[in-house]
């Protein structure tokens, strides 16, 4: 199996940015604003705003916040993210198993 058969996911995020994606993502269906996205995080989370900043940019560069307009997000589910990453793992040790 190739790396394209497995889950679109395969990188873990850290735990602070695991918090703040889930912080984000808790709400279902709720839309951001790149300031609401940057002050809920500092408040919630006590982190900077640079830091804040690079946590909802990482996510961006993930696809675990799609862009619905210029400054406004919104969230990938929560649970779609674990699906693939448990999709990704299963599919990797499948594929280190067989060629065994």
């Amino acid at each position: 199996m190739s790396n394209t058969e497995c889950g679109k996911w395969n990188r873990l995020l850290s735990k602070r940015d695991l918090l703040a994606y889930y912080l984000l993502c808790r709400e279902d269906g709720r839309v951001w604003n790149t300031g609401d996205i940057i002050d809920k995080l500092e408040k919630e989370l006590y982190v900077s705003r640079r830091i804040a900043f690079s946590i909802t940019r990482r996510l961006y560069r993930m696809n675990l916040l799609q862009r619905v307009d210029y400054y406004v997000y919104k969230c990938t589910g929560f649970n779609k993210y674990i699906e693939e990453l448990y999709k990704n793992y299963v599919c990797k040790k499948k594929s280190r198993l067989m060629k065994q």
